[in-house]
């Protein structure tokens, strides 16, 4: 008789075991709100929290956009995806995630300039070896007509990220901002594709104050860039902020 109870309660706590999470799937933030044509990067991260090498999938499982102006590309590290591709294998591109190991991922979305709206844009994370292993994530993107006209600085609780100057520029412009405590900033610029051209500053410990970074429209390989319309992206311990500007050659 009590080997059938200890039967009972082992069956009763299979379907437990067997969808225990062993990963977590965290977002700095998963709403903001941006004037119309800004490009927007919210960072998330997936750490392996189990004994087990994970090999995990990225899906998105909802691409809700607005107008054909807009569009989303996902983006694990420094590699960023076509916007019609939907799955990524990341173990063939990191391997197996190992125990206690994070996974940086972000998700870019690019937003018409014309057309203010709301972009909706779920994604998803799924242990391969156990799909009732997942967790998923829903993002906001917002652009609004108030938000049209002459730029204006981005403010948050611990940062401040102010408009370049000059804007239009050519060949060099300057990127104020302002930090209210101490911490790690990277500071970073994007083609209007999404695609990465130069990082000013990389997770450097900066003080509280106003600072400032000089751009002089070059890439990390230190090629002059094209003229068109760039991004500037400043990350900080309080989350994220992106401006748009104008270089004309």
């Amino acid at each position: 008789m009590k080997l059938f109870y200890k039967m009972l309660v082992f069956f009763a706590l299979l379907p437990v075991m067997a969808t225990a999470q062993s990963f977590s799937f965290n977002a700095d933030t998963t709403e903001f709100s941006q004037p119309p044509g800004s490009l927007f990067d919210i960072f998330a991260e997936i750490e392996n929290t189990s004994s087990l090498s994970l090999n995990l999938t990225i899906v998105r499982t909802q691409n809700d956009l607005p107008s054909t102006g807009w569009s989303s590309s996902l983006c694990i590290g420094e590699l960023c995806f076509d916007g019609a591709i939907d799955t990524i294998d990341a173990r063939l591109f990191f391997g197996p995630l190992r125990p206690d190991s994070l996974l940086d991922f972000h998700l870019q979305a690019n937003s018409d300039p014309n057309i203010p709206g709301t972009a909706t844009v779920t994604v998803k994370v799924e242990n391969q070896v156990d799909l009732a292993d997942t967790l998923a994530i829903t993002f906001t993107f917002t652009t609004g007509a108030t938000a049209i006209g002459e730029p204006g600085p981005v403010q948050a609780e611990g940062f401040r990220l102010d408009q370049n100057y000059p804007n239009p520029f050519n060949p060099g412009t300057v990127i104020p901002y302002e930090l209210r405590k101490a911490g790690r900033v990277s500071l970073e610029i994007y083609d209007a594709s999404g695609r990465r051209v130069r990082s000013l500053v990389s997770a450097t410990l900066q003080g509280a104050g106003s600072h400032r970074a000089v751009w002089d429209g070059r890439n990390d390989a230190g090629a002059p860039v094209s003229s068109g319309t760039y991004f500037y992206r400043l990350r900080t311990v309080e989350g994220m902020a992106t401006q748009k500007m104008s270089l004309i050659r």
